[in-house]
């Protein structure tokens, strides 16, 4: 950590938060059938442009980066909202699908995600949107330092923090003390060719109270 600070994120980082959060969907299994035409590369970043202003824009979310010292780059980042008595109803469906997505997998994404969170509707907690360190300043400590970050605003606020875990970072929260309490999953293979890897993909929703 010492080559390392950590520094709230602000309007100038929008590009490179950007770029971030596009990095961070690429070894996402499921991202290869939400698209279609992948890689898709300019839908995907449009999306992930869209997202990061509006949680810029957004007064519930907080944000931080990870700068490494020597060379002023930022290598990460973590995102974490607020949802209030009105609870968790930014992931339910309707409205146009958007550009370059696959609306059947992206209407079975939402549908899952909205039952996931289904029992969070109306409870004041905070939530770890996002959490991204680029792979060659990995092993370091940093990712755990962001979770702890938002951890102790959660029990410092008295509130739960939750986290949507996908099947790479699971164990990772787990050993943060986040605990399953619901999970979705879904099967890739009704959307893909025939015999090409796709199976069963999972998403927990985890929660330190």
């Amino acid at each position: 950590m010492e080559a390392y600070t950590i520094l709230p994120l602000t309007p100038p980082d929008l590009d490179t938060m950007t770029h971030l959060v596009w990095l961070s969907k690429q070894s996402l299994t499921v991202n290869r059938l939400l698209y279609q035409n992948w890689p898709n590369e300019a839908a995907q970043r449009a999306q992930c442009r869209k997202a990061v202003e509006n949680s810029m824009q957004c007064k519930d979310v907080q944000s931080w980066k990870v700068v490494h010292k020597e060379s002023g780059e930022m290598v990460g980042h973590v995102a974490m909202k607020f949802y209030g008595d009105a609870g968790q109803k930014d992931v339910g469906g309707g409205g146009e699908v958007p550009d370059g997505m696959h609306p059947g997998v992206y209407e079975m994404v939402v549908d899952s995600m909205t039952d996931l969170w289904e029992d969070w509707g109306g409870v004041r907690h905070l939530q770890l949107t996002h959490i991204f360190i680029l792979r060659e300043h990995r092993a370091h400590g940093l990712g755990k330092e962001l979770v702890r970050l938002c951890v102790e605003a959660a029990k410092d606020r008295g509130l739960a923090l939750t986290v949507g875990s996908e099947p790479q970072v699971h164990g990772f929260f787990g050993k943060m003390e986040f605990k399953d309490f619901k999970h979705s999953e879904w099967d890739l293979e009704r959307w893909a060719d025939e015999f090409c890897g796709f199976g069963k993909f999972r998403v927990w929703g985890m929660a330190v109270e």
